[in-house]
């Protein structure tokens, strides 16, 4: 084999010898033949032109090795065989260690006076350490007399250094190490279609921290060699591809701190453009790069992503020109800038020449899409798109003309966590002026920064509004577009452009709409940058939106110095100037513009000032009123007319402030609060502070057409009797601006006492405590904003007393208070006590119908007590009259009633029903009564059941006035007479039937039974006056200083409890009461046994016997559990109108259990002889129960839902009694036989079946009317008294 290669080698050498003088065409058509040709060629091989055809169909295998060196001193050219087909080169690796400097294999060319060709070619896995070159080639590449050298790190799969032409066509990379492409120093080069991808540097960069390379690098340093043929370097890249390629651990640093005088090559992902030529005699040569028609996307890098530019100490005009490309994607793995394009061009000489312009970079026609992003979240990695720096030498006097153009560029979806996310240009030092002009023309810019990278998460909730562009000390930004291709900026989530210490030039059609920012949404200049408006400007801001200031505008800096205005005319005509403004706005001030520089006498617009600014201004601007620019605030203003405010400690004080401007318009302002007093005409601190005890308190004043509330509270730790007063100082310290008001810090009012340690008046401690303890769970809770408190207990009054005192109750009666309303606020004021809803915010007063007083026990001025009611009305004189009238005649119309359709307790009819009224009159009936504001028509159904249930009760049911100015006390004794006036009737009636026969014969079988009937109907009323004469209440007085209680009675709490008054009515009360009932309940309890004795027999019998006629001989008793049942349910209700939570509780739980029981026992037993009185009564026992737990269960929350159900409820009970009082008609006036004649006259037609039955039912229908109408010894019971009266 060794010798077939000698041989091979040697006929080789001999070809190029005999065809020195023609291009030499070798074919390679095994897989190693290409080393040999590269790696082990002979001497003067490449002296003559040579072309190198690569069989595409085989793998030509390149093993690892030392940089192989190519010297061309003609021409040479490496190709593909076939057009259409890439030659493919794989480089093997060694299989050592990956930090072995053998990585696997790279080639080097050279030749200053030589040409190369390569085409159609992909090179796979090559690529290896520049320290394997020969020390000639080495020193080539790396001078040390350049400012940047390689490190023995470096790698690369192709090097290209001093070769007079260069085209590269159709090469692929990809899975290369270090550079693709290393080309230095070339005068005239192409890289066309190239491809490179995937680069895998990270292995040995990982290890090193310095990056071994990636991409391609264009490298402009210091020549060895000759090259006064060349005038220019030029290298065109066009049509490639940069893909997922990794500039891995390259520095900690960035650009712009790491080149000094010396320092390594550093690189970008993709491209890296180095141009660091020094000015010597031959080595003068600027170089220009052109990247066309290329893609950059997926590069991830340290120092820059996609393309780094670096231009360091050179006066020479090297350029960069990049057009019709497109960067998307590109990130950084650091903390630098610029994903897409870095570049710093560094000027550290101290002399340039005037003349002299630096064309650095011009970019057209290029996109910049979604770059900046960073591919682990990390927001600090977040890099923008393009980052460009220019660093002046400091002491230069003349500092260099650098240009930079950027035309028809779109900027789309670019991420950045700093200024500037599409681009960052900053020039340094700031504080000279520099000599650079930036073009932005024809620009596009759309959604910077992308969205999603805020909230890409749904726990994550971040607002990063950054500026798109950000320039810094720029001596002409110049921003215009055209009709056909204007300067398009829309949806951007920051300030579009974010300028300082910059002049900026609007020129043509620019167009700024919906973008989104805390300050100027559109242009933020600050430090002192000014615009220049050029004449046929046409500048549109549409619906650009600021979280802050400035809507569409905002300029800050140079309050208090004299010069230009932030708005200034180029050519000084201002007649074809357009700034349209629609629909921008600002949350604090200036919904189009905010400056501190356009209304101040201190600037100046072309020689205009003051007025005359406003006259440019309305010519310029469009489409806004005036009152949208604002500037700075130059006075503060309190907008209403108050002389003074008055307020409690703790109380929220709300004034209306604005800070106007020198045009006097609203404006923003950050306004300082603080307090002070007079003494001795001296303005000096006082003791108060606000929330939080602090002496001062800052909040923002915003702009606008309405003035700002300034809302704040006022505290102290000690507070005399007397009210205090001070000063509200409002001040200003950009400028310095004063105002002030005076204040009176009041006593804590009625149910408040000022709190030492919060200095806030807060509740009473009794009365919260108090409330509490019988709230059930629910909190007292005290607002001195508007001095009013919860009502977590229903049943609470409270009212203003003397001395700052305030009286509460836990008893108000029902039906005197709002109790059970909707109303959950309570709110006492001079006027008197007022509740209100914390949903709807209307407003009654706390005693209702007209009342007033403690426990709301009195009527209004004008007003009285009425019968029937619990609300007060207006009583004329004439009304006495017609009450007593209706009053004398109601009692003998009831007797009437009562003998006439004997509706007595002896039929047993009306029991079940009068039951049912009882038990409904202590609980449900209440409901009913209880105010109901939003009833409407429902008012009249609902009152109409109140109405029947009372009459059932002998209550009046309605309002009926007696006389002006009766009282509580008053009723409470009248209330007793009816009852006694239906006795006296009855007794009456006894009497008369001594002197008459008649009478006596009519009257004598049914007058027990009538006046047992009417003492039943009493027993409500009787048991109701008894238990509310002996009904006491508390009354709490408390102030800051004291606090005691008093007891007064229930119904009127201005009577004193045992009073003199009271004894009376107790003791009137007790002897009618206990002339009835004790009698009553006796027979009711004790009958049956009374019955056994022969002195107490003849007289109880008749009594006993017409209670219990209805009922079955073995069921006497279940009237006596009805009326022991009703008296528990009264005992019920006084106790929780007392407020006795605990206690009504148990007595409720009691009820529940006992009346569950008494259904389940009536419905087993059936005490009536009646079956359809059984059923009536289990009925109704069932519709009062459910209507009784429903009512309290819902009441609370559905007040008005729950009385339209419960007069529902009560339907059904009013039928039934219309049909008995029917049925007594018919039974008295003797209809009822032949109305059952005609129904079975009925019958007989319709069907012959019912003629089969008639018979049974004329049976049971005369069965049933002999139950009735029983004439055994229930009925015709004797009446002893009345015969004791004859004799």
């Amino acid at each position: 084999m060794a010798k077939v290669n000698i041989v091979s080698f040697l006929l080789l050498h001999l070809i190029v010898l005999v065809q020195s003088r023609s291009p030499i065409n070798i074919s390679v058509n095994t897989n190693n033949q290409l080393e040999r040709l590269l790696c082990d060629y002979p001497p003067d091989l490449y002296s003559s032109d040579v072309i190198i055809t690569l069989n595409s169909t085989i793998t030509h295998e390149i093993r690892s090795g030392n940089f192989c060196t190519v010297n061309i001193s003609q021409s040479l050219t490496i190709t593909s065989g076939t057009d259409d087909t890439l030659a493919h080169i794989n480089c093997i690796s060694n299989n050592v260690w990956y930090n072995d400097k053998y990585w696997t294999r790279g080639f080097a060319f050279f030749g200053i006076n030589g040409s190369l060709t390569m085409r159609s070619l992909n090179f796979s896995n090559c690529g290896t350490n520049l320290t394997t070159m020969n020390e000639e080639s080495l020193n080539l590449i790396n001078s040390t007399f350049s400012s940047v050298h390689f490190t023995r790190y470096h790698a690369a799969v192709l090097v290209f250094a001093n070769i007079g032409y260069l085209y590269v066509g159709n090469i692929n990379f990809i899975y290369y190490s270090g550079f693709a492409i290393a080309a230095v120093n070339l005068p005239n080069a192409s890289f066309n279609y190239l491809n490179v991808s995937y680069s895998q540097n990270f292995n040995i960069a990982s290890l090193t921290k310095i990056s071994t390379g990636s991409g391609v690098l264009a490298l402009f340093s210091y020549l060895r060699v000759s090259s006064k043929n060349y005038s220019r370097y030029n290298l065109i890249i066009a049509n490639a591809s940069f893909e997922n390629n990794l500039a891995f651990n390259q520095n900690e640093h960035c650009l712009t701190d790491i080149a000094q005088s010396s320092f390594p090559i550093v690189n970008a992902a993709g491209i890296t453009i180095l141009y660091v030529q020094q000015w010597h005699h031959y080595a003068s040569i600027p170089a220009t790069v052109i990247i066309s028609k290329t893609t950059f996307r997926s590069c991830l890098g340290y120092l820059a992503g996609a393309v780094l530019i670096l231009q360091y100490n050179s006066k020479l005009d090297s350029q960069t020109i990049i057009n019709d490309s497109t960067f998307s994607d590109n990130s950084l793995l650091s903390k630098c800038r610029g994903a897409a394009i870095t570049s710093s061009f560094i000027l550290n000489n101290s002399s340039y020449s005037l003349d002299k312009v630096h064309h650095a970079i011009t970019v057209t026609n290029t996109n910049f899409l979604n770059n900046g992003e960073s591919i682990f979240n990390i927001k600090e990695w977040s890099a923008g798109a393009v980052y460009l720096t220019v660093v002046q030498h400091e002491s230069a006097i003349i500092k260099p003309r650098v240009n930079f153009a950027f035309r028809n560029v779109s900027f789309v979806g670019n991420i950045g966590n700093y200024h500037g996310v599409s681009m960052y240009v900053d020039i340094r030092p700031t504080g000279s002026q520099s000599g650079v002009t930036f073009l932005m023309e024809s620009i596009t810019a759309f959604r910077n920064p992308d969205s999603k990278v805020y909230g890409k998460f749904d726990f994550i909730k971040l607002f990063y509004p950054v500026s798109v562009f950000y320039f810094v000390n720029i001596q002409k930004l110049i921003i215009r577009g055209s009709q056909t291709l204007p300067s398009n900026f829309s949806q951007n989530y920051g300030s579009v452009f974010e300028i300082l210490k910059s002049k900026v030039v609007l020129q043509g059609t620019i167009s700024f709409y919906d973008n989104r920012a805390d300050y100027g949404p559109a242009i933020r200049l600050l430090e002192n940058s000014l615009v220049y408006l050029k004449n046929g400007l046409r500048a549109s801001f549409t619906n650009n939106k600021a979280r802050s200031l400035g809507g569409a505008i905002y300029a800050a800096g140079g309050i208090f110095l004299r010069g230009f205005c932030t708005f200034q005319l180029l050519s000084g005509h201002y007649n074809n100037i357009s700034m349209s403004f629609i629909n921008n706005s600002a949350q604090l001030a200036g919904n189009a513009i905010y400056s501190q520089k356009i209304f101040d006498s201190n600037c100046y617009m072309h020689n205009e000032r003051g007025r005359g600014l406003i006259k440019v201004y309305g010519r310029i601007f469009k489409h806004i009123p005036l009152t949208d620019v604002v500037s700075f605030g130059d006075y503060i203003i309190v907008c209403n007319k108050k002389y003074s405010y008055e307020v409690y400690p703790g109380a929220l004080l709300q004034i209306p402030i604005s800070v106007n401007d020198s045009n006097h318009h609203h404006t923003f302002s950050v306004l300082t609060i603080s307090f002070a007093e007079r003494t001795n005409n001296q303005i000096k601190r006082i003791d108060w502070f606000f929330e939080g005890k602090q002496d001062t308190y800052n909040v923002i004043v915003k702009g606008g057409t309405n003035c700002t509330s300034m809302n704040f509270t006022v505290h102290t730790k000690q507070l005399s009797e007397s009210n205090r007063r001070g000063f509200l100082l409002f001040s200003t310290s950009n400028p310095s601006k004063i105002a002030g008001k005076r204040i009176t810090l009041k006593y804590c009012p009625p149910g408040f006492k000022l709190n030492p340690f919060t200095g806030a008046c807060g509740c009473l401690p009794n009365f919260e405590k108090i409330v509490n303890h019988n709230s059930n769970g629910k909190k007292l809770l005290c607002n001195i904003d508007d001095v009013s408190f919860t009502r977590p207990y229903r049943y609470l009054w409270a009212g203003s007393g003397k001395n700052n005192s305030l009286q509460y109750s836990l008893s108000c009666p029902p039906g005197y208070c709002n109790i059970h309303s909707h109303h959950d606020i309570l709110k006492i004021n001079d006027t008197g006590s007022f509740v209100t809803s914390s949903e709807k915010g209307d407003s009654k007063p706390l005693c209702h119908g007209s009342r007033t007083g403690n426990l709301c026990g009195e009527c209004i001025s004008n007003h009285s007590i009425v019968f029937g009611s619990t609300v007060c009305q207006s009583c004329t004189s004439n009304l006495w009259l017609l009450a007593s009238i209706m009053y004398i005649l109601a009692g003998p119309l009831l007797v009437f009633l009562l003998y006439a359709l004997k509706l007595t307790l002896a039929t047993g009819t009306l029991n079940s029903i009068i039951f049912f009224a009882q038990v409904a009159n202590a609980r449900i009936v209440g409901y009913l009564k209880v105010p109901c504001s939003d009833c409407g028509n429902v008012f009249y159904f609902v009152e109409s059941s109140s109405v029947f249930i009372s009459w059932l009760n002998l209550n009046h049911g309605f309002p009926l006035c007696f006389y002006n100015g009766m009282t509580e006390l008053h009723k409470a004794g009248l209330n007793l007479c009816f009852p006694v006036y239906l006795i006296i009737i009855i007794s009456f009636l006894g009497i008369l039937s001594k002197c008459s026969s008649k009478v006596s014969d009519r009257l004598s079988k049914s007058s027990v039974q009538v006046l047992v009937t009417v003492v039943h109907l009493s027993f409500t009323q009787l048991l109701q006056a008894i238990l509310s004469v002996f009904k006491s209440a508390e009354i709490h007085i408390e102030n800051e200083n004291s606090y005691y209680t008093k007891t007064v009675w229930y119904y009127n709490g201005t009577t004193t409890y045992a009073s003199v008054e009271h004894k009376w009515l107790m003791i009137i009360t007790s002897v009618v009461v206990g002339f009835i009932l004790i009698p009553y309940m006796i027979i009711i309890l004790f009958g049956k046994c009374l019955l056994k004795f022969d002195r107490t027999r003849e007289y109880i019998r008749p009594f006993f016997e017409a209670i219990h006629a209805p009922y079955k001989a073995n069921r006497w008793y279940w009237f006596a559990i009805n009326q022991l049942f009703v008296v528990h349910v009264y005992l019920i209700d006084t106790v929780q109108e007392l407020g006795n939570l605990f206690f009504s509780l148990i007595f409720e739980l009691l009820l529940f259990l006992i009346l569950e029981v008494f259904i389940a026992f009536q419905a087993c037993f059936l005490p009536f002889k009646n079956k359809i009185l059984n059923a009536v009564n289990i009925f109704l026992l069932l519709s009062i129960s459910t209507t009784f737990y429903i009512a309290i269960y819902f009441f609370h929350d559905y007040p008005k839902e729950v009385a339209i159900f419960i007069s529902i409820s009560f339907c059904p009970t009013i039928i039934i009694f219309c049909v008995i009082i029917t049925y007594h008609v018919l039974v008295v006036t003797n209809k009822l036989g032949k109305l059952f004649q005609l129904l079975q006259s009925t019958k007989t037609l319709v069907s012959e079946k019912l003629k089969r039955k008639r018979p049974v039912h004329q049976r049971q229908r005369a069965a049933y009317y002999n139950d009735i109408h029983d004439t055994g010894d229930y009925t015709q019971a004797r009446e002893p008294l009345l015969e004791w009266m004859s004799t």
